[in-house]
């Protein structure tokens, strides 16, 4: 397996990967909705904002992950991994597991400071991530389930405070996300 940057992985590819998978195992509505952002994510004209990155095998995409930035307006480079998908023939395989690994790795090198998610803090937890109040990093919009919002620290220290209310790119400015 190969995990590589998706740019040169054309958009359709991504997106119907996401929308199939979305859809398969929360309904057609998460699909869609799924389907719409990751059209906007993989569009994304900077790649200092929006990196994806894709598990293939012999040329086949068996799944991908986005990480974004979170703009504190200050010299803090935060990112967010979401969204995540796996290809429903290759689930528990790993291939998540080696996304977000390879996918941290390539953000510690590009000096990126802080990663944060909004997911399953058992599942995340196992890379690290860490249940932290919105208090220590304030998410861009009010949280539906406070508990999932997640940090992690690249550099292996405690988790800084970072003052302040984001902004996140375009695709992720709908409260319905969050």
């Amino acid at each position: 397996m190969l995990i590589q940057s998706l740019s040169d992985t054309p958009n359709n590819e991504v997106i119907d990967l996401f929308r199939e998978v979305f859809t398969a195992s929360e309904g057609a509505q998460a699909g869609s909705s799924l389907e719409k952002l990751v059209s906007q994510l993989a569009s994304h004209p900077s790649p200092d904002e929006v990196l994806g990155f894709g598990a293939f095998e012999d040329e086949q995409l068996l799944g991908a992950i986005y990480f974004s930035r979170l703009d504190f307006g200050d010299t803090h480079r935060v990112f967010m991994l979401s969204p995540v998908a796996v290809s429903s023939a290759y689930q528990r395989r790993g291939v998540g597991q080696k996304l977000i690994t390879e996918g941290l790795a390539q953000l510690r090198i590009q000096g990126v400071e802080v990663v944060v998610t909004y997911g399953d803090p058992a599942y995340y937890g196992k890379f690290g991530f860490q249940a932290m109040s919105q208090r220590l990093i304030s998410p861009p919009y009010p949280l539906s389930m406070p508990q999932g919002w997640l940090g992690l620290a690249l550099s292996g220290e405690s988790l800084p405070a970072i003052f302040g209310k984001p902004s996140c790119v375009t695709a992720f400015n709908d409260e319905a996300l969050w």
